[in-house]
C-alpha cells in the first residue's frame, strides 16, 4: 500500500468518525414525567407519548440517536436521586451519550431548601461535563395543585438552572417551558397540557414541552434527517443498517395492495395491507388512498381518512407482513422500525402506534413507538388533534425460532360512542437491522 493510499484511508477513516459524532447521543434524566416515555413487560416495549421525549424524537425527525437504557428518570425522585443514582448509572453506559435532559425537582418541593436541591443539580452537571457530556436543564413547571409558596420555591431553582447556563465553567443549556406551558391569568398549567392528577404531562402537554425544547437542541443537530429512504433501493448505512432498508416496498408504491374488514375501502400500496379490525366494523371506518408528499410531489403517500363513532375494540391499520425473514436477518440481529407519519383533524383518538411484531407461530415480541401510559387514578386522554413526525420502534432483539414479521401503523379510538376523526398520510416506511454497539431491548 503506498503512503498515499494510507493517508486516502486514514482520512476516510477520520471523516467517518466526524459523521458519526455529528449524530448527538441523548440521554433523559428525572422523574415520573420522564419514566412514563416507556412502558413494558415481558413480551412488549412501548415508547409512549406521555412524555416530551419520544414527541421530541419525532419533531425532530430522529437526528439524534436514543436507546433505552438512555433513560434513567424514575417516577418519585428527586436531585438526590438523579446525583447517586443517575448520573452513575448514565456515566457506566456505552457509548455514553453526548447530550443530557434533565428536568428534575419537583418531587424536593416542599421537601428540600432550594439550595439544596440546586447543589445537588450542580454536582450532576459537574460529573456529567467532566465526562465530555454537555446538560440541558429544563425548567420546573408547576403542577395544578401547587400554592403560592411551592411556585415560589420552583421559581427559585428555575433561575438558579438559569444562572448556571450562564457560568463559563459549565457546557449547560436552560430551557424555559414556562411561556408555552402556563397559563400566566392563574400561573398554573393549562388544564389540557397535564392528566387529571395535575402532575403528569398529557400527550399534548409532551408534545408542547418538545416544541419548546427543539429551537435549543437544534444547532447540535444535523441539517437534515438521515434516516428514511428516497427510494426503494436503499442502501443506507453500513454501521446504523448495514441491510439498508429491508421492506421491499417502503415507499408505498403502486396500488395493488389488499383490504379487510367491511369497515375499509379505497386503495392501499402493492405488498400492503390496510382496513379495520373485524370487531367494530360498524362504527369506525377507514377509506385508503394514495396522495403525494407536500414537499416532493413525485413521492407517493398512503392516507387513512378514520370516520364514525369511538369503538375502543376496534383498530384501522395500514400494515406490511414478512412470512419469511429477509436476507441476512438472523437470531440475535437487532431490528427496529420507522414511518414518516402526519395526521390532521384528530377527534376522539387515543393511540396512533407504530409496531413492530416478531412471531414464532405461537408467541410474539412487541416493539411500539406510540403507546400511553396513563397515571394511576386518572382516565385517558385523547392525541394531540395534529402532528408531523418520523416515528421508531423501540430496538427488538430477533428471539429464537422467529418465523414471521409485521410493520404495523395502527390506531384506537378512546371514548365509546363518540364522534371520532383521523386524517393520517405516511409517506416513508423502514425496516432497519443495526449493528450499533450498545443498541439493545431492555
Amino acid at each position: 500500500m503506498s503512503a498515499l493510499d494510507a493517508e486516502g484511508m486514514a482520512a476516510a477513516a477520520r471523516t467517518s468518525m466526524i459523521m458519526r459524532d455529528s449524530l448527538p447521543r441523548i440521554a433523559f434524566m428525572g422523574d415520573s414525567n420522564t419514566d412514563f416515555s416507556r412502558n413494558f413487560n415481558a413480551s412488549q416495549y412501548q415508547y409512549t407519548t406521555s412524555s416530551y421525549v419520544h414527541w421530541l424524537r419525532r419533531i425532530a425527525r430522529q437526528r439524534f440517536y436514543m436507546q433505552p437504557d438512555y433513560v434513567t428518570g424514575i417516577a418519585a425522585m428527586g436531585t438526590a436521586h438523579l446525583l447517586a443514582v443517575q448520573v452513575p448509572q448514565l456515566l457506566g453506559l456505552s457509548p455514553r451519550p453526548t447530550i443530557a435532559m434533565i428536568q428534575i425537582g419537583t418531587n424536593d418541593n416542599g421537601n428540600l431548601t432550594v439550595a439544596q436541591a440546586v447543589n445537588n443539580v450542580l454536582a450532576a452537571v459537574r460529573m456529567l461535563n467532566a465526562a465530555g457530556i454537555r446538560v440541558f436543564l429544563l425548567s420546573i413547571v408547576p403542577q395544578g395543585t401547587w400554592n403560592n409558596a411551592r411556585k415560589q420555591w420552583a421559581a427559585e431553582v428555575n433561575r438558579h438552572y438559569w444562572l448556571m447556563a450562564h457560568d463559563p465553567t459549565l457546557a449547560v443549556r436552560f430551557v424555559d417551558l414556562n411561556p408555552s406551558y402556563i397559563d400566566y391569568g392563574t400561573g398554573s398549567p393549562i388544564a389540557a397540557y397535564q392528566y387529571s392528577d395535575m402532575v403528569h404531562d398529557s400527550p399534548t402537554g409532551g408534545l408542547v414541552k418538545a416544541q419548546a425544547i427543539l429551537p435549543a437542541l437544534e444547532p447540535f443537530l444535523p441539517q437534515s434527517s438521515e434516516f428514511l429512504p428516497m427510494t426503494n433501493a436503499d442502501a443506507y448505512d453500513p454501521v446504523l443498517a448495514p441491510g439498508g432498508n429491508m421492506l421491499d416496498n417502503g415507499m408505498f408504491t403502486g396500488t395493488t395492495g389488499s383490504l379487510f374488514g367491511s369497515g375499509a375501502s379505497g386503495q392501499v400500496a402493492t405488498n400492503w395491507t390496510g382496513g379495520n379490525t373485524t370487531t367494530g366494523i360498524s362504527d369506525v371506518a377507514v377509506a385508503l388512498s394514495k396522495g403525494t408528499h407536500a414537499t416532493y410531489p413525485t413521492m407517493p403517500t398512503q392516507v387513512m381518512t378514520v370516520s364514525g363513532t369511538g369503538n375502543s375494540a376496534s383498530g384501522f391499520r395500514f400494515m406490511r407482513t414478512l412470512p419469511s425473514f429477509p436476507a441476512g436477518l438472523a437470531v440475535g440481529d437487532t431490528v427496529y422500525g420507522e414511518m414518516d407519519v402526519s395526521w390532521s383533524n384528530a377527534v376522539n383518538i387515543r393511540h396512533l402506534w407504530l409496531r413492530l411484531t416478531i412471531s414464532d407461530g405461537t408467541t410474539s415480541t412487541e416493539a411500539m413507538e406510540g403507546g400511553t401510559l396513563v397515571p394511576a387514578g386518572t382516565t385517558a386522554l385523547p392525541l394531540p388533534a395534529s402532528h408531523s413526525g418520523i416515528m421508531r420502534t423501540p430496538p427488538l432483539v430477533v428471539p429464537a425460532n422467529a418465523a414471521s414479521m409485521i410493520l404495523r401503523l395502527e390506531g384506537v379510538t378512546l371514548t365509546n360512542g363518540a364522534p371520532c376523526s383521523m386524517l393520517v398520510s405516511a409517506s416513508r416506511a423502514a425496516l432497519r437491522k443495526s449493528n450499533l454497539k450498545g443498541l439493545r431491548a431492555v
